[in-house]
């Protein structure tokens, strides 16, 4: 922890962010000093742990207090409460929330330094505003006119409200640490991006350089400086203005930052309001609507362009009539995170939205047609084409299931067949992720709208789904590309959900397209089996089918009987069969 009160340097290691990490990391650097008056009763502190472990499970705290000169002891207040709740959240109990940890020690430091007022020790107050980097989000936590900024994108944002009033000569507190018997403390969240510089002050520094004259500052600020030297500097600066108050900044600058975790992406996103429709010419967050690709009665699409770098983004936002859905919500949440975070090019890619007051999901505009469209476009296409689309599909569905992602929702729909070759697959709102503890039971079973074809039976029929399920859905549109039609003697979608496993009763590919070597058709079969454990167990496996016989095809080769060997062939000549034996009959009869 580092510790200051009056204006020694902060160490080095505080200054700049261990080398090499992939988790948290900031710039930290402050100063104060008494400004115009003899005495300084600002204190502040900040520790970034050296411990991996612990900073991923515990992060970053950085606070500024500001005592109060009516108390006596205002100067023993401030030092302490920043020194106490650093102690005491890094002492809290892992279970425990950022806020529930900052909260219960300002509450129990609240009573301490009230009782000390009226144990005739002196009166101990003071301002206090504290900030907790955990994972990606800042957790804010204030108690008077104690100040936090953030400068992003050359703007400078106050976050935290001074709890003051308007009077004769000048501003009223209204709230202080050890003031009243009970807490008053403002909590507030943010998201953060790399590269945010995050700035806690106390009153004095912002009484004589307003928000634009801060934001001038930082602006001019290397993203490399010494953030000390930066503290320094302003202070000094603000000396010069005729400053009457003590002085204290203390910047933290966001130099990495960690994959984001589910729960903070959906705790995000509730709190957003839905979109209303929008036509092109429109705007929203920077992002004009240059056309509406898609108006649906839960969602709506439209291909976007940003005003100031032309970029090409398609924006999909929930429509206000299922804005309170929480399937969607998760659905929405689950998406962006896999597409910030999988480590594939070939999931869509998604953009952080930033502190956007409305819901929708942001992701990059890619060329070329759905997979049902391509279907549409080429009939019945060679073999050798579609095997070469499944060598693609099955090379893009690979790096997820190493990630523990399974994406239970592949369709032609949701596959984007690339001008320049190669395979998109989008739409991860159905998907799971292996090892996120927060995802929510709602998406454990088959909820699907228009995939009840290519679902897995177990998946539908409440099974969890596993790689498997995903070579069940990837089977059966090669099947689909091939014949044009689906692989069962139903269409299931259009009848009630099925419970038993015989609803899945293949259909040869060779009955609808004669042209197809029996040992596709044996693939094909094996991977669509609805008994997982009697499927084709890999991607590998399946792609080998579709070029040489399987141990499907080999077997029925092997077999003296003629439904093992050709299937299609012995139910042709028991069809024949039945038909003159139905001929004979009628003949004997009418006779």
């Amino acid at each position: 922890m580092t510790f200051q009160q009056r204006s020694n340097p902060i160490p080095s290691a505080f200054q700049k962010p261990a080398p090499g990490g992939t988790g948290l990391a900031a710039a930290i650097g402050g100063h104060t000093e008494p400004g115009g008056k003899a005495e300084n009763e600002d204190a502040f502190a900040a520790r970034s742990p050296s411990d991996p472990g612990e900073l991923a499970a515990k992060g970053i705290v950085a606070c500024v207090a500001d005592g109060l000169s009516s108390a006596s002891r205002a100067r023993e207040a401030s030092q302490l409460a920043v020194t106490q709740f650093i102690d005491d959240y890094y002492a809290a109990s892992p279970t425990w929330t950022a806020r529930e940890a900052g909260t219960r020690s300002l509450s129990a430091l609240n009573s301490w330094l009230h009782a000390q007022g009226h144990s005739g020790s002196g009166a101990m107050a003071t301002t206090f505003t504290g900030l907790v980097v955990r994972s990606r989000t800042a957790h804010l936590f204030n108690i008077g006119d104690s100040r936090a900024y953030l400068f992003r994108d050359g703007r400078l944002r106050q976050l935290t409200r001074d709890h003051s009033l308007p009077g004769a000569g000048g501003p009223v507190l209204t709230a202080a640490l050890g003031a009243e018997p009970h807490l008053s403390l403002t909590y507030d969240t943010l998201g953060l991006e790399t590269g945010d510089l995050l700035v806690l002050t106390s009153d004095g520094l912002p009484s004589v350089m307003p928000a634009a004259a801060l934001a001038d500052a930082f602006g001019k600020v290397p993203e490399t400086a010494d953030l000390e030297q930066v503290a320094r500097r302003l202070c000094a600066d603000a000396n010069q203005a005729g400053a009457d108050d003590n002085l204290t900044l203390l910047c933290l600058r966001i130099e990495h930052l960690p994959d984001a975790s589910y729960g903070e992406h959906q705790a995000a996103l509730r709190n957003r309001a839905a979109l209303p429709r929008l036509k092109p010419g429109q705007s929203v967050d920077g992002y004009v609507v240059e056309r509406v690709m898609h108006e649906g009665v839960r969602s709506n699409v439209y291909r976007v362009r940003h005003e100031e770098t032309g970029e090409i983004r398609v924006l999909k936002a929930p429509t206000e009539r299922v804005e309170d859905d929480t399937a969607l919500l998760e659905a929405i949440a689950r998406e962006e995170w896999i597409g910030q975070n999988a480590m594939t090019h070939a999931a869509l890619k998604t953009y952080p939205t930033g502190d956007t007051r409305f819901l929708y999901l942001l992701s990059e505009w890619v060329a070329g047609p759905t997979l049902r469209q391509w279907m549409t476009d080429n009939s019945e296409p060679p073999l050798s084409t579609v095997r070469d689309i499944l060598h693609d599909l099955i090379g893009a569905i690979r790096p997820l299931h190493r990630q523990g992602i399974l994406h239970r929702d592949l369709k032609p729909e949701n596959i984007i067949v690339r001008p320049d070759g190669g395979i998109r697959i989008i739409d991860f709102g159905s998907a799971s992720i292996a090892g996120l503890e927060e995802i929510s039971s709602s998406a454990a079973n088959w909820a699907g709208e228009g995939s009840l074809n290519y679902s897995a039976p177990e998946y539908i029929m409440g099974d969890p789904a596993t790689p498997s399920s995903d070579l069940f859905s990837v089977a059966c549109m090669t099947y689909e590309m091939l014949t044009g039609d689906l692989p069962f003697k139903r269409d299931l979608a259009a009848h009630r959900m099925p419970s038993r496993l015989s609803a899945w009763t293949y259909m040869s590919a060779r009955r609808r397209r004669m042209d197809l070597p029996p040992f596709a058709d044996a693939a094909l079969e094996s991977a669509l089996c609805p008994d997982p454990t009697r499927r084709t167990s890999t991607f590998s496996e399946f792609e080998a089918d579709m070029k040489r016989p399987g141990a499907l095809a080999s077997r029925r080769a092997s077999s003296t009987a003629l439904i093992e060997r050709d299937p299609l062939r012995f139910w042709q000549w028991t069809a024949i069969i039945q038909m003159l034996i139905i001929l004979i009959l009628v003949a004997t009869l009418a006779g």
